[in-house]
């Protein structure tokens, strides 16, 4: 899929230049404000480290259906689909819903058959590979900092249930009960010499993060009231 969003597109611009800085740091201090506070030797690498933030985050537009941060504002500027996941834990300290927006981002775009793609840009859905199932693990300590409403639990128990699903169907081609990576960019170790021989590869990390997300999926249905689910 490809859009190209890259003309103006003709919007007027309103208000005044001072006012747009005020703006924008405005919006700066918000996101400078929900990090987690540091020891006074490190307030430097915090603030950089919010800037980073602050500047990779991209509104809705082309493909974007919410506010995506962007790994990187370099020729990195997409969204893989682990990474959306680990960025919602910095911000999960203070803004409930600014890490529930970046956790559930990628889950938009996945497949009928529950496949996520590998990464997303404004322009293009990519789907040259896939990227692990930390998200129960994630979603389990997001809960930890702050425990999220029903509909949420909800939400959360669906989409990561159904990406759970699609690893047990289509990534175990033996039937043994363990899934497996096609290529070692499925795997976040794109080059490790555990894809040097024949594939598909069943890894260690693999069933342990499979294993913790069912039991984080059990953990949510019994929340939930769905004790038979949760069984």
């Amino acid at each position: 899929l490809d859009i190209h969003t890259g003309d103006w597109d003709g919007s007027e611009v309103k208000g005044t230049f001072d006012e747009a800085v005020a703006t924008q740091c405005a919006s700066f201090s918000r996101m400078y404000a929900s990090l987690p506070s540091v020891p006074a030797e490190f307030e430097r690498m915090r603030r950089e480290a919010a800037i980073l933030f602050w500047t990779t985050i991209a509104g809705p537009r082309g493909m974007f259906k919410r506010p995506m941060m962007l790994m990187s504002n370099n020729w990195m500027n997409k969204t893989w689909s682990w990474d959306h996941a680990i960025n919602s834990l910095s911000l999960g300290y203070r803004d409930q819903d600014a890490a529930w927006e970046q956790f559930r981002c990628m889950f938009d775009f996945l497949s009928p058959e529950g496949m996520m793609p590998d990464m997303v840009s404004d322009e293009q859905i990519f789907w040259i590979a896939v990227k692990p199932p930390v998200h129960g693990w994630v979603f389990s300590k997001l809960r930890a900092m702050k425990e999220f409403p029903a509909d949420r639990l909800d939400a959360a128990y669906a989409m990561i249930g159904k990406w759970t699903e699609w690893w047990l169907k289509y990534r175990d081609f033996d039937r043994n009960g363990l899934a497996e990576y096609l290529d070692g960019c499925d795997s976040g170790w794109d080059n490790s010499t555990a894809f040097l021989g024949t594939l598909p590869v069943e890894t260690p990390e693999l069933a342990a993060y499979l294993s913790i997300q069912m039991d984080v999926l059990a953990e949510i249905a019994a929340r939930l009231g769905r004790n038979g689910e949760a069984k």
